[in-house]
């Protein structure tokens, strides 16, 4: 095969900009290809832990699509048995793994860290009260 290997999942966007916060129920990790929302993430999470979002995410990996526009700001849901997706139009898409407590987000260009802290986070973490 000649030519880029064909990545939909965007597996092998590097991931340059790491953090890890340690908290007392144990570490955050995150790996971003934008380091403004890598920031954004480390000191909201370092300015209110302990945070319930703290106790159901230890990784998240972040991928800022910079070639995809924002389509709509509706939030569609899917959860399965340990498996929630949060969809934000169709172009951003997050989705938590209870099990792993790992985060997998997808976001379109020109969505707000604000709003992935405020209203995208909340709404994928399954906080469990």
């Amino acid at each position: 095969m000649t030519g880029p290997v064909p990545d939909p999942l965007r597996r092998f966007v590097p991931t340059r900009h790491a953090a890890l916060l340690s908290h007392p129920d144990g570490e955050l990790r995150i790996a971003s290809n934008d380091a403004t929302y890598t920031q954004g993430l480390l000191e909201h999470f370092t300015n209110t832990s302990p945070s319930k979002l703290l106790r159901v995410i230890e990784h998240i990996r972040l991928i800022v699509e910079h070639t995809l526009p924002q389509d709509g700001e509706e939030l569609t849901q899917l959860d399965t048995a340990h498996l929630r997706t949060v969809l934000r139009g169709t172009n951003t898409i997050l989705v938590h793994d209870t099990e792993t407590r790992e985060l997998l987000i997808f976001l379109a260009q020109g969505v707000s860290c604000e709003e992935l802290i405020e209203r995208l986070l909340p709404a994928v973490a399954v906080t469990n009260g």
